[in-house]
């Protein structure tokens, strides 16, 4: 209450100066408009993802008509880290909220307001990110802190290295600056660590280094190795070393949205598991892989197909009291699953994956069942091969 106290005295003490200031931009606005905008930053997958849509999207079009100022949703940014890079991009100042309430009360003009989020989950609907390659940068300093953790797990220049990430509850309920909200409306897109540990066994086989992210965990990974380190729960895990992970990875593997996207805007290859809105799943990237929950029937006690999912129009819910009412329990994928998805990629990055006629022929049957709507984005992405096989119809 306090807060909202003070923001209205402030309101109202540059209240003359904001009119002064909306009119001037009106009056220039024939040769170069000037807009507001709201950056999302409370979760780190829309502050990311969102941002760097904006940053691709002006990189191509590159209308210099336009200069555009931004505020924070909040006080507090999910990212720090990426809040400082950010501002090296984009010019962020708390005065444009104010600017913007102001122009949106009495001014209501659309042509000076900018919207840098776009709904939905985090995809390229427009290939703006993929076509540009706009990626966030690291300064001198960032990078060399970075490259000292990396040497300090003894990890070199040469190694080749996956982040891995599930979703559970912990950070939503204790450290998110939302925690008084009750999250349970999604807590059938969580998934146990345990399920990955055959995969990251594989993959140190493979010769990788495995890197466990997150910010807040509820399980320790439980495994004995050098090479595959708990980092979420390692006591050196920072805002900065999150994206400087995700962004200098071989391939992320887990969840989608969240911090995997300093992956996916750096355009570094995700296998991406644990799905539960198909029809707003990250698969318009070509070097992504990707595969779904499973949908059990209660009803029918079987588990549906992929093609019935789309048929009985279950790919689109986000909140859990949806599938209770549609009859549905969602199970996270199985340790195989995550393994065969997870060996693929490597597969994939190292030219041995080969992917027969019948493959081919599956992968293009989704395409023909995947919903088409203005808001989804082309299917580039591959279904895991051994999934698709095993679920599709």
């Amino acid at each position: 209450m306090l807060k909202r106290f003070f923001f209205k005295i402030i309101l109202f003490i540059l209240f003359p100066l904001i009119l002064i200031f909306l009119m001037f931009i009106r009056l220039i606005s024939p040769f170069l408009i000037i807009r507001i905008g709201m950056i999302p930053n409370v979760t780190v997958g829309d502050f990311i993802f969102d941002t760097q849509y904006y940053l691709s999207k002006k990189k191509l079009n590159n209308k210099k008509y336009f200069l555009d100022f931004f505020y924070l949703q909040s006080n507090k940014s999910s990212n720090i880290a990426y809040e400082k890079i950010l501002k090296r991009e984009i010019i962020i100042h708390r005065i444009f909220h104010f600017i913007d309430i102001i122009n949106r009360k009495y001014f209501k003009s659309s042509i000076h307001i900018v919207k840098i989020r776009i709904g939905g989950g985090s995809r390229d609907i427009k290939d703006y990110i993929l076509d540009s390659k706009n990626t966030f940068y690291f300064n001198k300093y960032e990078e060399n802190i970075g490259l000292n953790f990396l040497k300090g797990l003894g990890i070199k220049p040469s190694d080749k290295f996956v982040c891995i990430i599930n979703r559970d509850n912990f950070y939503k309920q204790k450290l998110s600056s939302f925690k008084k909200k009750d999250w349970s409306y999604h807590n059938h897109r969580n998934s146990s660590i345990k399920n990955y540990l055959k995969a990251a066994s594989k993959l140190e086989e493979k010769g990788y280094f495995v890197l466990r992210m997150g910010f807040g965990v509820s399980e320790k990974m439980n495994i004995k190795s050098k090479k595959i380190i708990d980092y979420a729960l390692s006591g050196k895990r920072s805002p900065l070393l999150d994206l400087y992970l995700f962004s200098k990875c071989d391939f992320a593997l887990g969840r989608d949205g969240g911090i995997i996207c300093a992956s996916y805007v750096n355009n570094r290859p995700c296998a991406i598991v644990n799905v539960t809105n198909l029809d707003h799943a990250p698969i318009n990237n070509k070097i992504n892989l990707i595969i779904f929950k499973r949908f059990w029937d209660k009803k029918k006690n079987k588990y549906l197909k992929i093609n019935e999912i789309f048929k009985n129009k279950l790919s689109n819910f986000y909140h859990y009291k949806d599938y209770e009412k549609n009859n549905i329990e969602v199970h996270e994928n199985t340790e195989d699953e995550i393994y065969e998805l997870a060996l693929e990629m490597h597969d994939r990055l190292n030219n041995i994956s080969k992917y027969s006629y019948e493959d081919n022929i599956l992968q293009n049957k989704f395409k023909e069942i995947f919903p088409k709507r203005i808001d989804t984005c082309i299917v580039r992405s591959r279904i895991g091969k051994k999934y698709i096989k095993d679920n599709l119809e």
